[in-house]
C-alpha cells in the first residue's frame, strides 16, 4: 500500500513539476535572506523561490522545504509560517534549504547578543518639590537579557524644574514638568519628570515662655518644615490640646496657665504631632494701679492714696499699706508711708508708687485753696433811703486760713427784687438800688458757701438837681452807672466852648428831702433844645454825654420826677484833627517832578483839602525839593530817601519820599541805510532809554568805534566812511555814563563795481538775421536804469560785435547830458548799416563813480 501512494506521488509530482511539455522545467532553487548577520536573539527571515528554465519563477511554501544548519546549536529554524532564523548562539552557520533533489545554503554571521534598549525602573513619575529620586537603569540586550550598564550620564531638560546628579539621583527644585535623558551604551531612554508642591515632613511647635504664672498666657506658634526645606507659620492651621486642662488651657493660638504644676501642650497638622512641656507658677503681680488717678488738692487740704495691686489670675489686692512712696517736690506736697499726701503750697508735683517690683505714679495738683465759708460787709441789717445806692462787699474765708475780697465773682441776689436789686456786673459787684420801700435779703453765695444779711428801703423825695462837669465824689451814696471815658482832644470843651464834633460829659447832682446828695447821672432825662446844635446821641450807654453838632447855642436839661434843672450851651467851630499826605513814590526818578497833596480831618467828621494852605518842608534837600509856591510840588533831585512834612494850624503830617536813580535801560543806534558804497559815510545816532521811559540823544557822549579798521573809519560824532568794500560791526561804548554793554551794528559797504548789479538793463530789437549776420537795417534799442541809489556820470556807449565796433560814442549829448540820476532811465537805438554785423553783438554803457572817479560797465549780450 506505502509503496503505491510514494509511486502515485512521484508520478504526480513529475508531470506538475515539468516532466511535461505544458511548462518549463526547475532550473533551481534561490534563497533571499532579510539580514546575514544578525545578534544572538535577532531573527532572520527567509524567503525561498523556485527558478524554471524561463528565468521565470516563484516563491516556494516553508512547508515543502527541508531545513537544516551547519553546525548545529546555533540558530533555531521555524518554517510553521513562512521561514525565520532565530540567532541563539554566537558563530558562523550555514542555512540549507533542499526540495526534492534541488538544494541551496546561505551563510549568517551570528554575533553576541548586543545592547539594544536602556531600561528604566520608571518612565514617568511624581515628584514633591524637595523630593529625591534614584533613576534604576539596566540595559536590555538582544537575546532577552539585562545587565546593569556601567557609564551612564543624565541631564535634564529643564534643571530650575528638576536636577540630576551623576549618580541618577534626581531633586525636585521647583512646581513644573521635565524630561531626564539617560545615556548607557550609546542607547538613550527619557523619564518624564512632574514636580508637584512640597509635602509637608514635620512640625515645630515652639511656646514664647516655657514658664507661666497663673493666669498667665503665652503665645503657641507651630511651624511646618516641608519637602524642599522650607518652613511655614502653620499656627492658624494647628489644632492645640493640653495635656492637663486643670494646669494649662488652651486660649485660641495661647496657653493659659490655670493651677500650679507641668502640662503639655500639644499641635497636630495633617496627623503630624509636636509636643512641648510648660510650667505654671503662682500668680505674679502684673500691674499696680492707683485708683485715685491724678489728685487736685485743694492748698491746705490732704488725700489718701489708693493703690491695688493686680495679678496675673485676675485677682486684686489693696496694697495702700504695704506700698512705698516718693514725691518729686517736697515743697509742693508730703506724703506719708500710709500714701496721705499733704499739699504744702500751690503747684505741681508727682508721687511715685512701688510695690512688689511695680510701679505707678500720679500727679499732684496744689491748687488754690477753696472757700470754705463768706462773711458779709454789712453783716448784719441796714436802712437806706429809695432810690439811694450802697455797695456790699463779701470776704471769703479758705482752706489753707487765707481770706479775700470775693465781691466779684461771688453771687448776688435780694429776695424782693420790687424792694431793691442786687449788681452782678464785673463793673458794680453787690451795689444796691433801693427801688421801694420795704424790707429784702441780700444774699451772697459762692461753690455751696452763702452769707446773708436783711436791707430796709425807706421812701425819699428828690428836691433839686444842679448840673455839673465835675464828677460828684464825696457822697453818702455811691454814684451809679458813670459815663464813657470821652476821647482825648487838643482842647478841653467846656458849657461855653463846645467845638463842633466833641463831646462833653455832664453830671446831675440830686438833693434829696433827708439831706443826702447823690449822683443821678444815669437816672434823669437829659434832653436839648436844639439837636441841630447840641444833643445828646445815646443816653442809655453814654448818660449825661452831649456831643456837639454844629456851632450855635442851645440848652439842656436834667430832669427827674418832676424836678428840671438847666444849662447853656455854646458850640464852636469844628477843630482841625489831623493832616493826611497822599504821596506815591512809585517809580519817582531823578529829575521827576510830581504833586503832593494834603487832606485835612475836623472835628465833626468833616474834611478838607489844604494842600495851598499848609507849609511844605523837605528833610534832605539833597534828595528831593518841594515847592510852597506851586502847592507841593515835589522835584526830585538824587537817589535817596527824605521826610516830607505838612504843617497847619499846629498839626503835622509826614510821608516817606524815595527817589529812583534814572539810569540807561537801553541803547539804539541807528543809521538811515546799513550799506554804502565806497567812498561814502553815514550819520550814526545813539539813542538811550531812560528808567524813566524818557529817551535821550547820547551820539556824541559815548566812544564810537569800527571792528575792522580796513574797510572804514568812524568819528566820536558816530560819522562812518567807507573805504573799502567789506562787512563790519560799527559798536558804541557808553560805559561813561554807567552802561557797561557794547552795542554793535551790521554795516556793509559795497564796491563801486558793484553798482552793475543795481542797473537795469532792457533791449528791444526789430532785426534780420541770415546765416548769423544780422542784416543792414536791423534796429536794436538799448536803454538803462540807475538803480544804485546815487547819481551817476554816464561816460560812454559801445556796441561789439566779434571782429569790430559797430558803434560808439562818448558826445554828452547822447548820453543823457553826461550823468544818469538815481532813478533815471537813458536808451539809444542802433541801426545796423550797409554790410551788416555778426553775433553776438555786445551793448555796453560805461558809467563813472563821481565820488571816487571809479568806472563800470553796464553789458547786454545779443545773441
Amino acid at each position: 500500500m506505502y509503496r503505491l501512494i510514494f509511486a502515485a506521488f512521484t508520478a504526480l509530482f513529475l508531470y506538475g513539476c515539468g516532466g511535461s511539455d505544458d511548462g518549463p522545467d526547475i532550473d533551481s532553487i534561490q534563497l533571499d535572506v532579510s539580514e546575514t548577520s544578525i545578534a544572538v536573539g535577532d531573527t532572520a527571515e527567509i524567503q525561498t523561490s523556485l527558478l524554471y528554465t524561463d528565468n521565470s519563477g516563484e516563491v516556494l511554501p516553508s512547508a515543502d522545504i527541508t531545513w537544516s544548519a551547519s553546525p548545529e546549536g546555533l540558530v533555531e529554524i521555524n518554517s510553521s509560517s513562512g521561514t525565520s532564523v532565530n540567532a541563539i548562539a554566537s558563530g558562523s552557520v550555514s542555512i540549507t534549504a533542499t526540495y526534492e533533489n534541488y538544494s541551496e545554503s546561505v551563510d549568517l554571521d551570528i554575533r553576541p547578543a548586543e545592547p539594544r534598549e536602556v531600561v528604566l525602573s520608571d518612565n514617568s513619575i511624581e515628584l514633591s518639590n524637595g523630593r529625591e529620586y534614584q533613576i534604576e537603569t539596566s540595559i536590555l540586550y538582544s537575546d532577552g537579557s539585562t545587565t546593569s550598564p556601567d557609564n551612564i550620564s543624565y541631564s535634564s531638560a529643564n534643571e530650575s524644574v528638576a536636577s540630576v546628579s551623576e549618580s541618577g539621583v534626581v531633586i525636585a527644585e521647583a512646581e513644573g514638568e521635565t524630561d531626564i535623558e539617560v545615556t548607557a551604551n550609546s542607547l538613550t531612554a527619557m523619564l518624564s519628570i512632574t514636580v508637584n508642591a512640597a509635602e509637608l515632613d514635620s512640625i515645630v511647635l515652639a511656646v514664647e515662655d516655657s514658664s507661666i504664672a497663673e493666669g498667665q498666657q503665652t503665645e503657641v506658634t507651630v511651624s511646618g518644615i516641608y519637602s524642599d526645606e522650607t518652613t511655614s507659620d502653620l499656627t492658624s492651621q494647628a489644632e492645640l490640646s493640653s495635656g492637663n486642662e486643670s494646669v494649662l488651657a488652651v486660649t485660641g493660638n495661647s496657653v493659659q496657665g490655670i493651677s500650679t504644676g507641668t502640662a503639655s501642650v500639644t499641635g497636630a497638622v495633617n496627623g503630624l504631632e509636636d509636643t512641648k512641656e510648660v510650667e505654671v507658677t503662682p500668680a505674679v503681680v502684673t500691674s499696680l494701679e492707683v485708683t485715685n488717678g491724678d489728685v487736685d488738692i485743694p492748698l491746705g487740704l490732704t488725700e489718701t492714696l489708693n493703690v491695688e495691686a493686680y495679678y496675673s489670675d485676675g485677682s486684686v489686692s489693696d496694697v495702700t499699706t504695704q506700698a512705698s512712696y516718693m514725691i518729686v517736690d517736697s515743697a509742693i506736697a508730703t506724703v506719708d508711708e500710709s500714701g496721705v499726701i499733704e499739699s504744702l503750697t500751690q503747684g505741681s508735683t508727682t508721687v511715685d508708687v512701688s510695690y512688689n517690683g511695680f510701679s505707678n505714679s500720679v500727679t499732684v495738683v496744689v491748687s488754690d485753696a477753696i472757700l470754705e465759708s463768706i462773711s458779709t460787709s454789712p453783716s448784719d441789717s441796714i436802712e437806706v433811703y429809695k432810690e439811694a445806692q450802697t455797695t456790699a462787699t463779701a470776704t471769703g474765708h479758705f482752706s489753707d486760713g487765707s481770706t479775700s475780697d470775693i465781691s466779684s465773682s461771688v453771687t448776688w441776689s435780694s429776695n424782693d427784687e420790687t424792694v431793691l436789686s442786687v449788681s452782678n456786673h464785673s463793673s458794680s459787684p453787690g451795689l444796691i438800688t433801693a427801688l421801694e420801700p420795704g424790707t429784702a435779703t441780700v444774699t451772697a453765695a459762692q461753690n455751696g458757701q452763702e452769707s446773708s444779711f436783711s436791707v430796709t428801703v425807706n421812701d425819699v423825695v428828690l428836691t433839686d438837681i444842679s448840673i455839673t462837669t465835675t464828677q460828684p465824689s464825696a457822697m453818702s451814696l455811691q454814684p451809679g452807672v458813670l459815663s464813657n471815658n470821652i476821647e482825648p482832644t487838643a482842647v478841653d470843651p467846656t458849657v461855653d466852648n463846645l467845638p463842633a464834633g466833641y463831646d462833653l460829659q455832664l453830671f446831675a447832682l440830686g438833693t434829696f428831702d433827708n439831706g443826702d446828695t447823690s449822683d443821678i447821672t444815669s437816672d434823669v432825662n437829659w434832653q436839648s433844645t436844639d439837636s441841630s446844635v447840641v444833643e445828646f446821641s445815646n443816653p442809655t450807654s453814654s448818660p449825661g454825654v452831649m456831643s456837639g453838632i454844629a456851632p450855635g447855642a442851645a440848652d439842656i436839661s436834667a430832669t427827674l420826677s418832676g424836678v428840671t434843672a438847666s444849662q447853656s450851651i455854646t458850640v464852636t467851630d469844628a477843630i482841625l484833627q489831623s493832616l493826611n499826605i497822599s504821596f506815591s513814590s512809585s517809580d519817582f526818578f531823578e529829575e521827576d517832578m510830581r504833586q503832593a497833596t494834603v487832606n485835612g480831618s475836623y472835628s465833626d467828621g468833616s474834611e478838607q483839602d489844604l494842600t495851598s494852605q499848609v507849609s511844605w518842608q523837605i528833610a534832605d534837600s539833597s534828595v528831593a525839593t518841594v515847592s510852597n509856591s506851586n502847592s507841593g510840588l515835589v522835584t526830585a533831585v538824587n537817589a535817596g530817601t527824605t521826610t516830607l512834612t505838612a504843617s497847619f494850624d499846629g498839626v503835622q503830617a509826614t510821608a516817606n519820599i524815595t527817589v529812583t536813580a534814572n539810569v540807561i535801560e537801553a541803547i539804539d543806534i541807528e543809521a538811515s541805510v546799513s550799506s554804502v558804497y565806497v567812498g561814502r559815510s553815514i550819520q550814526y545816532a545813539a539813542t538811550a532809554t531812560m528808567s524813566n521811559g524818557d529817551t535821550s540823544d547820547i551820539t556824541n557822549d559815548g566812544n564810537w568805534a569800527i571792528k575792522s579798521a580796513n574797510v572804514g573809519s568812524i568819528t566820536n560824532s558816530g560819522l562812518f566812511s567807507a573805504n573799502n568794500s567789506g562787512n563790519t560791526q560799527v559798536t558804541f561804548d557808553a560805559s561813561t555814563l554807567g552802561f557797561s554793554s557794547v552795542i554793535e551794528k551790521d554795516v556793509e559797504v559795497k564796491s563801486i563795481q558793484s553798482m552793475a548789479s543795481s542797473i537795469s538793463k532792457s533791449i528791444s530789437a526789430a532785426v534780420s538775421i541770415i546765416n548769423g549776420v544780422i542784416q543792414p537795417g536791423s534796429q536794436f534799442s538799448y536803454s538803462v536804469t540807475n538803480g544804485t541809489g546815487v547819481n551817476l556820470n554816464l561816460v560812454e556807449f559801445i556796441v561789439q560785435d566779434p571782429d569790430s565796433t559797430v558803434e560808439q560814442t562818448s558826445d554828452s549829448s547822447n548820453l543823457n547830458g553826461g550823468t544818469l540820476a538815481n532813478g533815471e532811465s537813458h536808451g539809444l537805438t542802433v541801426t545796423i548799416q550797409s554790410s551788416g554785423v555778426t553775433t553776438p553783438l555786445d551793448f555796453r554803457f560805461v558809467f563813472e563813480d563821481p565820488v571816487t572817479g571809479i568806472q563800470f560797465n553796464a553789458d547786454y549780450t545779443y545773441k
